[in-house]
């Protein structure tokens, strides 16, 4: 294929440099005509030594002409096979040496040029071809075509015996979610639910807390009514000093000065006697208000295998009115 048309294309190369290089000799000056040798005046053969001939009275003396060599062809159209046979007596010992060098190399570059002109034959040799990947190779082991890349990579699971799906005799059954809760109390007061959360903790109960907002009746106190604000603030002002935190309510005739608001009538009746005891007229109104309440809440396993023993047992404890939520 590919090393094939190499060879074909190096050996036409070099068949061209050849032929150019045929031209090139042809035309060379080994092979044009050279300049006449005879205009050097080295290479002008001596004369024969002239005899001054012996004129005998009454003759006339015969005239010596010298004879000079032939010129050399203009052009040399076929090489000179033997020169030394075939040049002419006169000629110099110098020229025909010269003679014998262009005819000698001229024979050699035909010859080279007769060498390269052989023809190339019809068929190349036949390249060797490199050896074949799998010969002389260890045997390789099938391998499996590759899954499709439209299906996941994901290993199947491999099923499980029938035995493993039965049900274990020996598992212990899961204990139920918690359906029943007990209301062991709702206070309003912080104290109220910090006492009644340690008393169910005694028990052994574990309680939990929720808080919720419920509308609740609770008891106001405040001080008025001030037709003025001035005046209104000028008694806020002294309950501040008492410890209170008032507050300035207007109503339909002026303003009241809130005192408090409180759940247990007890307490309001405390704070009674103490302004009336500063020299105030405290008066009381009933409201209706939304308070946070929190709940103590049971759910044990004791609560949902027997909530009625547990009932009871809060109500022998104090607490009024436990229930189920």
């Amino acid at each position: 294929g590919t090393l094939e048309t190499i060879l074909r294309f190096e050996i036409i190369v070099v068949l061209f440099s050849l032929i150019g290089l045929y031209y090139f000799l042809s035309f060379s000056p080994i092979r044009m005509p050279a300049a006449p040798i005879a205009s050097s005046p080295e290479m002008i053969a001596p004369l024969p030594p002239q005899v001054e001939p012996q004129v005998e009275s009454g003759t006339v003396p015969e005239t010596v002409v010298a004879v000079l060599p032939p010129s050399r062809p203009q052009q040399i159209n076929e090489p000179v096979a033997n020169t030394e046979a075939e040049a002419p007596p006169a000629e110099s010992s110098s020229v025909s040496d010269s003679a014998s060098v262009i005819s000698k190399k001229t024979n050699l570059v035909d010859q080279e040029i007769q060498k390269s002109a052989e023809p190339l034959p019809d068929k190349l040799p036949a390249v060797a071809q490199a050896p074949k990947l799998n010969e002389g190779l260890a045997p390789v082991t099938a391998v499996s075509a590759p899954a499709s890349l439209a299906a996941p990579l994901v290993a199947k699971p491999e099923p499980r015996p029938q035995a493993a799906l039965a049900p274990s005799e020996k598992s212990t059954p899961t204990s139920p979610l918690p359906t029943r809760t007990i209301i062991a109390g709702e206070y309003v007061l912080q104290v109220d639910f910090l006492q009644n959360r340690d008393k169910l903790e005694a028990l052994n109960f574990k309680v939990k807390t929720e808080i919720v907002r419920r509308p609740t009746l609770m008891y106001r106190v405040y001080l008025g009514t001030f037709p003025q604000q001035k005046k209104a603030l000028e008694t806020m002002a002294v309950v501040r000093k008492k410890g209170d935190d008032p507050f300035l309510q207007a109503c339909s005739g002026g303003y009241n000065v809130v005192i408090g608001s409180f759940y247990l009538r007890s307490s309001v009746v405390a704070w009674e006697n103490m302004y009336h005891a500063s020299g105030f007229e405290p008066k009381v109104q009933r409201v209706t208000l939304e308070m946070p309440h929190t709940l103590l809440l049971l759910d044990g396993p004791a609560v949902q295998q027997d909530s009625d023993a547990v009932l009871a047992k809060l109500k022998a404890a104090g607490f009024s009115d436990p229930h189920l939520k």
